[in-house]
């Protein structure tokens, strides 16, 4: 079990560091602190027709990266503490569910509909992977193209 999800750990280290990369917003130069700072409260968040999409993508960003930070140190933790594969399995949906919910929290608020859709399909993308009877294997390919309808409204 320990060899077979160290294997993991590496693809989940590339993921965070691929999803952080994503977060560089050479529009502004103070774009790198939003993935690190906390996510304003929904009253601060919101102007008049709900929040901006840079507020909204760095919101979802940041809720993936946390998410795939928690899936990196439970690989350690497994490996360290000799986890069973059930183990190892329930973590990963729990990691992927607690994604999903707070994404999909991210919806209703949004007055762009597309955004909206692309920040609903990526909540539903999680929700898949929390199902997943092989979350390891959602981990490896499906979570490696997480969010590409999201990606496309988060660039412009």
């Amino acid at each position: 079990m320990s060899r077979r999800f160290r294997g993991v750990l590496p693809l989940v280290l590339v993921t965070v560091a691929a999803l952080a990369a994503g977060c560089d917003d050479k529009s502004t130069p103070e774009a790198a602190p939003v993935a690190t700072a906390p996510v304003p409260s929904p009253s601060a968040a919101l102007s008049p027709s709900g929040p901006a999409s840079t507020e909204t993508c760095s919101a979802v960003i940041k809720i993936v990266i946390d998410g795939s930070v928690g899936i990196a140190d439970d690989a350690v933790k497994s490996i360290d503490e000799h986890w069973s594969r059930k183990k190892v399995d329930d973590n990963m949906r729990t990691r992927f569910r607690a994604m999903s919910e707070k994404v999909a929290a991210e919806a209703p608020q949004i007055s762009d509909p597309e955004l909206k859709a692309a920040v609903q399909k990526t909540a539903d993308e999680l929700a898949a992977g929390a199902k997943s009877s092989k979350p390891e294997t959602f981990l490896k390919k499906d979570f490696q193209t997480l969010g590409k309808d999201l990606d496309s409204h988060c660039k412009s």
